[in-house]
Formats: C-alpha cells, structure tokens, sequence
C-alpha cells in the first residue's frame, strides 16, 4: 500500500475517479478529506500572505512537510486520538 506522499506515516488508498481518497492512519482508515481539506486551506491563506502560487503543488508539498508536527496533530484528531 503507497505511503501519503504528504505524510509518510499515513497509508493512501486511491477510490476510483468518482470517490474520494482514503487514508490509514494507526490502522484507522478515513477519508482523505479530513486532512486534507484543513491543510490545504491553511496552506491556501499561508502561500497569499508570503506572495507564492498558492496552486503550486511543489509548494504545497513543502509546505506539508515543513508543517510535519501540525499535520501529526490533524491525524490524530481525526482518528479520535488524544493528543
């Protein structure tokens, strides 16, 4: 099973054109969007106030793993995890 390529420590499972993506994360699957719709708006806010292309998905990638921590803490509330 491929690694997420935005956090290494989660597993990606890609549902077909028309569903969404699914992570396992600590043997709990989810769906991707949990995550990934919260970094990508905080990435989104982060990219307009530095001036870069906020759809730059080589941006995005660096800004993820610089965020490694937050995005560990978003994981964790999505599986139900104390944090």
């Amino acid at each position: 099973m491929p690694q997420w390529k935005y956090f290494k420590e989660a597993d990606f499972i890609l549902n077909g054109e028309w569903n969404d993506a699914t992570l396992i994360y600590k043997g709990v699957e989810f769906n991707s969007n949990i995550v990934l719709d919260t970094i990508w708006e905080r990435f989104q806010e982060y990219a307009l106030e530095i001036g870069i292309d906020s759809e730059s998905e080589e941006h995005f990638a660096d800004y993820c793993n610089y965020n490694y921590y937050e995005i560990k803490e978003l994981m964790d509330l999505a599986i139900g995890n104390e944090i």
